[in-house]
């Protein structure tokens, strides 16, 4: 039996070391949602936040209440942070939350709370229940599986608004995945079950030799999500809804329009369903639903992609956002809106195009001013996460900046008539809740002290390669020359990009006494100027790799502190195959490596991945018809599997030096395990050094199990190789 070790040759001390170190990071607690409420003298703000629990290795929720005296507030109107000390408020000590889902009613009166339990006839086998509470009690619980009407309901987060009130607090709509009847075997021993027929002597059982057809999904952390519907509960007559759509959509992203209507987003089904999750190139319109499901009808164009639909909040207007069905699967988007009464013809109200700064990120779940004024957007300007405000005028849209200073915008949890509460944080300061003005000079106030910041002795700086988003250096601000060792991060996508923000494993290597720099290479989104996507096409494995080595050498001719000798790398999926690229061409320069999920061979890619379109696009091989259809997953000729062959890590694999560690999950639908286990096993045919480690995991390899451990186990090969 083969065994990795790459703990191997450490002292315990040391390892005691970084994993205490991971373990404190860890426990930095991430703001998820927040709300408030206002009166005269005082705002009551309610925040949710997420920490790893090491111990029972998972990430627990947990609630923070606070009243603050308005009259305390000490604003400031700069770029400074002002800590909370000077605040004169109650505030109530942090609260476990049970909850899956917390969905809170616009007035703050009323919150629906999903409940999962196991069942305890499987590991994944849960119960559901929704919780209906007060603000002094719990009014109602339902339990979902008892009354059989869907199967589970949807919390994933890239369908947006999957649980939302209307506007009285009295209605509740969310997703579910829909119940079908279970197919039965040609043949069963099971008596005849006279109940299987309904009043009208239909057979309600399931279709017979149907158990092991093809089920469609939407791939990478998708694969139970067939087909969904819209559940209607009205709470006061306790009256469940189920609004099915046409077998040919899949509804996502609800939005109340009045007491009687919905919108949403709904992905077109076809023959061939390509992975959803980082990919908004699929094909998709905005529609509305009355909640009876009559009258549906479709608000944006067919054949483009058009999500993230937002109402305005006296239900006449609907802004979203749009692009074309197209190859990168993230681009920069427009924002189109329309009326929602007279059923016009959508409007392009905003336009990522020159001298507009392109938009790449969703709106987020609440977005408009309670006046209707205007809508805010998250924005990258430089690098750092800003705030924009736009609003509709003559068939356009008049921005402004709110907020374009670091620390960055990282979410924005609720809009009040007075105030924004917002969750900030950047590459030196951890996560914190800040309370925005939203009339005047935009005045901010913290509301909670900052999490696991980093020393003052600490300094950040950007490096500019092709792209124009810059990266991101963090090291040390003084030091001998020659001292500290280099970790390169490059992020995946290949069409994503790092910000300024907090990022626990950032932060960890720092801490570890590594400098650490996070590499925007050409091809990345996050460009101020225009969309920079475009520019990659075709050029995988050249253009990237060389625009990546760039920057790391600009890094260490800029700070002498760094050892050249001493330099590790990593990163996962696209950045995984940059990491197998750079080291192969690049064999020299770097001492280590950890490489996650990578892609690493091409030609296997296009058949068994869940974006096959994703290697056409990024290869340059042309598309027959449309992106959604017009392509085999396969090489069609000699010249095209070259062509895959000589953009792929493996045609590398042999001059490859570093010792190189990879990781690879079982469960990944984007690129599977075997793409990682091949380079693995060519690395140590030619006899290099080389570990795997395979975990029961998805792509990202995020769940907290995993987390803990590819991490310390990366800390530890780093430590082996470089430092």
């Amino acid at each position: 039996m083969e065994t990795n070790s790459s703990s191997c040759d450490l002292p315990t001390e040391v390892i005691d070391h970084v994993v205490n170190m991971w373990v404190d990071v860890l426990k930095t607690p991430i703001p998820a949602s927040g709300h408030f409420t206002e009166d005269d003298n005082f705002i009551n703000v309610s925040t949710t936040w997420s920490v790893v629990d090491p111990g029972k290795k998972e990430a627990v929720r947990f609630q923070r209440n606070a009243s603050v005296l308005k009259k305390s507030v000490s604003w400031n109107n700069g770029a400074t942070f002002i800590e909370k000390e000077n605040l004169i408020m109650n505030e109530t000590a942090a609260t476990p939350i049970d909850g899956k889902t917390i969905c809170i009613s616009r007035d703050g009166s009323r919150k629906a709370i999903l409940i999962e339990k196991p069942n305890g006839s499987g590991k994944d086998a849960k119960i559901q229940f929704i919780q209906i509470w007060n603000s002094d009690t719990l009014l109602k619980s339902y339990d979902l599986s008892a009354l059989d009407k869907h199967k589970s309901v949807y919390t994933f987060a890239d369908f947006g608004s999957t649980m939302v009130w209307n506007e009285s607090g009295e209605i509740l709509a969310y997703l579910a995945e829909k119940k079908f009847p279970k197919p039965r075997p040609f043949f069963s021993s099971d008596v005849p079950d006279e109940m299987s027929n309904d009043l009208s002597g239909k057979d309600t059982k399931g279709p017979r030799g149907e158990e092991y057809a093809l089920k469609q999904s939407w791939g990478e952390q998708m694969h139970d999500m067939h087909f969904s519907v819209i559940v209607i509960l009205h709470v006061e007559t306790d009256k469940f809804n189920v609004i099915e759509m046409p077998n040919d959509q899949f509804p996502t992203d609800l939005q109340w329009v009045d007491n009687n209507s919905i919108i949403g987003t709904s992905y077109a089904i076809k023959d061939w369903r390509l992975g959803l999750i980082y990919c908004t190139n699929r094909e998709s319109q905005i529609f509305q639903i009355n909640v009876d499901g009559s009258n549906l009808r479709f608000l944006s164009a067919s054949g483009r992609a058009a999500f993230c639909p937002r109402v305005r909040p006296d239900g006449k207007f609907v802004i979203w956002q749009e692009r074309a069905v197209d190859e990168p699967h993230n681009r920069a988007r427009n924002i189109m809106g329309t009326s929602i009464s007279d059923q016009a013809i959508p409007n392009c109200l905003y336009e990522s195009i020159p001298p507009n700064l392109p938009i790449y990120d969703n709106f987020p779940k609440q977005c408009w001013a309670l006046d209707g004024s205007s809508f805010l957007v998250i924005a990258i300007s430089d690098g750092t996460l800003s705030l924009i405000s736009a609003s509709p005028k003559n068939g356009q849209v008049e921005t402004k900046f709110i907020s374009t200073s670091s620390p960055g915008i990282d979410n924005i949890l609720w809009i009040g008539q007075n105030y924004i509460l917002l969750a900030r944080s950047s590459s030196l300061c951890g996560p914190y809740i800040e309370l925005m003005e939203t009339v005047g000079d935009n005045r901010r106030a913290a509301l909670s002290k900052v999490h696991n910041s980093m020393p003052a002795s600490t300094l950040t700086a950007k490096l500019y390669g092709q792209a124009s988003i810059p990266s991101f250096y963090v090291g040390p601000e003084e030091c001998k020359p020659n001292s500290v060792p280099l970790i390169v991060w490059v992020h995946g996508g290949p069409h994503a990009c790092f910000v300024d923000s907090f990022v626990p494993e950032a932060t960890f290597f720092t801490r570890m006494g590594y400098a650490f720099l996070k590499v925007n290479y050409i091809g990345s989104t996050g460009a101020s100027a225009r969309d920079e996507t475009d520019d990659l096409l075709g050029k995988i494995g050249t253009l990237d790799v060389q625009d990546s080595q760039s920057i790391v050498q600009q890094a260490i001719k800029k700070f002498p502190c760094i050892d050249s000798e001493k330099i590790g790398i990593w990163g996962g999926s696209h950045g995984g195959f940059l990491t197998c690229h750079l080291i192969a061409q690049y064999p020299e320069f770097y001492k280590a490596a950890v490489t996650r999920n990578p892609v690493c061979d091409l030609n296997v890619m296009i058949g068994t991945s869940d974006i096959s379109d994703w290697v056409y696009a990024e290869t340059g091989i042309p598309f027959l018809t449309s992106v959604q259809t017009g392509f085999v997953p396969a090489a069609k000729s000699i010249e095209e599997t070259e062509r895959l062959f000589k953009a792929s890590p493996i045609s590398y694999v042999s001059k490859v030096k570093a010792a190189t560690l990879l990781c690879v999950g079982t469960e990944d639908l984007r690129v599977p395990a075997s793409q990682g286990i091949s380079f693995y096993r060519a690395l140590k045919a030619y006899g290099k050094t080389a570990e795997i480690r395979v975990y029961p995991d998805c792509h990202p390899l995020s769940t907290i199990p995993v987390r803990i451990d590819g991490v310390i186990h990366a800390a530890l090969w780093f430590k082996r190789f470089i430092k």
